[in-house]
């Protein structure tokens, strides 16, 4: 017992971890534990993505668009025919990215929303209720136009996924100028008009394409093993 209680001690004396003599200023040090830890209790994309097939390779193709290095504010669109997965891969970027930024909202079905009475106007409050953490305040005393609002969401580094976007009006409303969120936020946008976010300001475009050949068939795999398999149960 007394040896491999001396042999765990000597492992873990021979752990690498943080040099509070070199990583200066105490903020920093602070930060990249908090980092290094959220990755691993993110567990990497293959816990995100388990399940979906080819849904890795697109995941990286829109974070490599979304430059996450830059501190510029950036917006990605997500363009593809409807049934197509634009909905599960920004979801999956979402999930996956989340922990690196200071605040994250993904807005779902804005499409629908919006049609109905002040949607619109509803999603724009719950985004900035989301963004400024102010679970307990009341949706009427937030407001985009707001000084103090406008003052703190420059300072947030922020995620945002718009859902099923159709109509220019719905950007304007809720994220309008990206100039007023924080130096490294990011804007993802899904929807099915391409013409949207060439005039919607997106910087970069990833078209979701349908599941090549050998994609398609480990997907009809992997579901006819469950399908057997809940047969078998």
């Amino acid at each position: 017992m007394v040896r491999q209680w001396r042999d765990a001690l000597t492992s873990a004396a021979n752990l690498s971890g943080f040099d509070s003599h070199k990583i200066r200023p105490e903020s920093k040090l602070v930060e990249d534990i908090v980092k290094a830890i959220l990755v691993k209790l993110n567990g990497g994309s293959s816990s995100v993505l388990k399940g979906l097939v080819g849904m890795k390779s697109r995941v990286r193709e829109v974070e490599r668009l979304l430059c996450l290095d830059s501190l510029d504010v950036r917006t990605v669109g997500i363009w593809g025919m409807g049934g197509v997965g634009k909905t599960t891969l920004a979801r999956a970027v979402f999930d996956h990215l989340s922990f690196e930024f200071e605040a994250c909202c993904f807005i779902g079905d804005i499409r629908e929303a919006s049609e109905t009475s002040h949607g619109l106007n509803q999603l724009q409050k719950e985004l900035l209720r989301i963004l400024l953490d102010q679970e307990n305040l009341n949706m009427g005393t937030i407001s985009v136009s707001s000084t103090l609002d406008r003052r703190r969401l420059r300072r947030k580094k922020v995620l945002i996924v718009l859902d099923d976007v159709n109509d220019p009006r719905q950007l304007d409303v809720l994220v309008g100028d990206d100039a007023q969120f924080g130096p490294g936020s990011r804007i993802l946008i899904t929807t099915i008009y391409m013409q949207l976010l060439k005039t919607g300001g997106a910087d970069k475009i990833y078209e979701v394409k349908q599941l090549n050949e050998d994609e398609a068939l480990q997907l009809f795999r992997l579901n006819a093993f469950k399908n057997m398999h809940s047969v078998g149960s």
